[in-house]
């Protein structure tokens, strides 16, 4: 043991054991995006505070066919506030590949909105 720990929400837990009895194995659903959290100078260029820093979008992906971008704040995904990558990540996670989402974000100083 070197005094590393991991956490793992047990709402995630008990829907990953669901899962795996019922279908035996997890999909779970991707953007397509690399994130970060807003940091520094970073943080001074955007209205939002706290929300999953759009670093990169992968080519043909579902947030890249969505018009998403680099340096594009995500906010909220259907009614889930996103203050973190960590919320974002996790959020995602619990969607089933193929469900719809709205997806709100600011970029250059606005607010918007994806659906896909």
């Amino acid at each position: 043991n070197n005094g590393i720990g991991f956490a793992i929400p047990s709402n995630m837990v008990k829907d990953i054991a669901k899962k795996l009895i019922e279908k035996g194995k997890i999909d779970r659903g991707f953007l397509g995006v690399t994130i970060s959290a807003l940091q520094g100078d970073t943080k001074k260029a955007y209205k939002n505070q706290e929300g999953a820093l759009i670093t990169d979008v992968q080519k043909g992906s579902s947030a890249d066919e969505a018009g998403l971008k680099r340096g594009d704040l995500v906010t909220k995904v259907n009614d889930k506030i996103i203050k973190s990558p960590i919320d974002l990540k996790n959020y995602i996670g619990t969607l089933e590949i193929g469900q719809k989402i709205s997806l709100s974000y600011e970029r250059d100083g606005e607010n918007k909105q994806a659906s896909f």
